[in-house]
């Protein structure tokens, strides 16, 4: 008999992918999301809407579920109430529903938004919480409300993760694959030479998978998880778009001069960048992931390259998105003031 797996946030980028991916290796699949987005769910995955701060409506749906994944999120420029609303006691309603049905499972995405701006690279588990603001304060609350439900006896899998990228995310890399696409310059934050690590959503989908097959004692625990082989951001995008045979080029702006402007453009509401990522791109940002190497002997196929490689080629080939994709992690992103910027380039 097959296991069933519910996918809090399954109408998602991530919820969807993993979707598939369970499907594959052999799992029955049942998502429930409030989006209002005419999704495609295969015939085989049974689609619910509803929202996870219900927690009538969750009791309902959890009936014979073995494992749930926690996929919600929120765009980070949400209102802050919103932003804590679904994030914190989304997934408050969520475990404590879980609880109640003895779910064997659960797995929490959570970010390396937690730790904030590191001072140092290659980030163990152990760096503590410094992340500011609603977005990076919400995964903070979030994970400890996962981390109360494990100390009650619940098998809890939290999974930091930073920028997720390939098939069916565009979002804000929908920006930069277009420039690359029209062969225009790339302004850079900076130089270039600090290092900022992805993760490839199929390799987080497979660790997702052993989070689901690994022994308890495994599995019931926190893990940084990102691509083990990146270099410099500007080496990086230099090596993508050389790949692609692209005739775009990186062009490098003081920092001070590019946030200063970012910051009005963000006030003006007419930037399509918020002040968590445009903060924190001329810094290091990098996870240490020798934790899920040993515990769940797991290894990221994808590195940084092979994951804008991914979801580059699935931008070029959905290009032509309905609208009401636009503005999601699937869909892509308006680029605002961006959108003349970029023509004197």
């Amino acid at each position: 008999m097959n296991k069933k797996v519910l996918i809090a946030g399954g109408a998602g980028f991530l919820g969807c992918r993993v979707s598939e991916y369970l499907l594959q290796n052999g799992f029955d699949i049942k998502i429930i999301d409030n989006t209002q987005e005419n999704v495609s769910i295969p015939d085989s995955v049974e689609f619910v809407r509803g929202d996870i701060r219900d927690y009538d409506f969750l009791q309902q749906e959890l009936l014979g579920i073995d494992y749930v994944i926690n996929a919600i999120g929120i765009q980070p420029f949400s209102d802050s109430k919103d932003i804590y609303s679904v994030n914190v006691e989304g997934t408050r309603s969520l475990l404590k529903a879980s609880k109640e049905h003895s779910v064997k499972r659960f797995v929490h995405i959570s970010s390396s938004a937690v730790y904030g701006i590191p001072e140092f690279s290659l980030l163990s588990e152990e760096y503590p919480f410094k992340g500011k603001g609603a977005h990076c304060e919400s995964k903070i609350l979030a994970e400890q409300n996962c981390e109360s439900f494990r100390k009650q006896g619940m098998v809890v899998t939290i999974f930091r993760a930073p920028p997720l990228i390939g098939p069916g995310r565009l979002g804000i890399f929908s920006v930069f694959f277009n420039w690359v696409e029209e062969k225009r310059a790339i302004p850079l934050i900076g130089r270039g030479n600090n290092k900022i690590q992805f993760l490839g959503v199929d390799d987080l989908c497979d660790a997702i998978l052993k989070a689901l097959m690994s022994s308890e004692e495994k599995v019931n625990d926190t893990f940084n998880i990102g691509a083990e082989d990146f270099n410099s951001i500007k080496d990086d995008l230099t090596a993508f778009i050389k790949g692609e045979n692209s005739y775009a080029k990186i062009i490098s702006f003081p920092s001070g001069f590019i946030k200063f402007i970012l910051i009005v453009f963000e006030k003006l509401k007419i930037s399509p960048f918020y002040k968590g990522v445009y903060e924190i791109f001329d810094k290091d940002i990098s996870l240490s992931v020798k934790k899920i190497n040993k515990q769940l002997s797991w290894r990221a196929k994808q590195s940084n390259v092979d994951a804008l490689r991914s979801g580059y080629k699935w931008y070029l080939k959905n290009k032509d998105l309905p609208e009401y994709l636009k503005n999601t992690n699937r869909g892509y992103m308006r680029q605002g003031i961006l959108g003349i910027v970029r023509r004197l380039f």
